[in-house]
């Protein structure tokens, strides 16, 4: 008889586990699928409120980039320029050494201290009027007509937009945590439904809620 309880009993538990496996992923589905809703409707509403600002500055980036194009293959050479001499000075630096090393080991003379410093010396000199044609392509470049102007309008309308964005945000914020909060509530739900299920209940009811995650307004299956 005991023995017939234990079986009429199992299958209630497992019914009832389902069940609100069931109810959870539902309400889990809901909250999710309104609060991605909600986000896009967020984005759509800061798109249409900063609209103007943001064509205004496709425009000037635009403008911007067609002047640096000019100056573009000039501060190409002077970078390649550079990786061509950084190789050719650890060459030089290589061949001294191993010449050194071959004739006194690891033991420095005056001769090789010399040519070491005329080395380091050198590549020195080369880099700092390296350095010099590369400020004066760009201060040419800022002094190109309407850069530095468009710069500023381009920084002023980046500063505009993430304004524009926030107020309209803010407006959200009221329901967006309303939403956030439910769904940390079912967070915690669902930790302890977890903990109530077998293994291959737990894995299912991840897997289900991991689906709803990544399509949210999906309809449970």
């Amino acid at each position: 008889m005991k023995n017939a309880w234990a079986l009429l009993v199992v299958p209630v538990v497992l019914c009832a586990c389902g069940s609100e496996k069931s109810r959870w992923l539902t309400a889990y589905q809901q909250t999710k699928c309104a609060h991605a809703r909600l986000q896009v409707r967020v984005q759509q509403a800061q798109v249409r409120a900063t609209a103007p600002e943001r064509v205004l500055r496709h425009r000037l980036a635009g403008q911007q980039a067609a002047t640096v194009a000019v100056f573009a293959a000039q501060f190409a050479a002077l970078g390649a320029d550079s990786a061509t001499g950084q190789r050719r000075y650890q060459q030089a630096y290589r061949q001294l050494t191993d010449a050194q090393s071959e004739r006194y080991g690891h033991v420095s003379t005056p001769g090789y201290a010399r040519a070491l410093a005329d080395l380091v010396q050198a590549r020195d000199h080369t880099i700092q009027a390296r350095q010099v044609r590369r400020q004066t392509l760009q201060h040419r470049l800022r002094r190109t007509p309407g850069y530095a102007a468009r710069h500023r309008q381009v920084a002023a309308l980046d500063s505009s937009i993430r304004a524009q964005g926030e107020r309209v945000a803010t407006r959200y914020r009221p329901p967006m945590d309303s939403l956030q909060q439910g769904l940390n509530r079912q967070g915690h739900e669902y930790h302890a439904l977890r903990q109530r299920l077998d293994a291959v209940q737990q894995t299912a009811l991840a897997s289900q809620r991991d689906r709803i995650r990544r399509s949210p307004c999906q309809p449970v299956e």
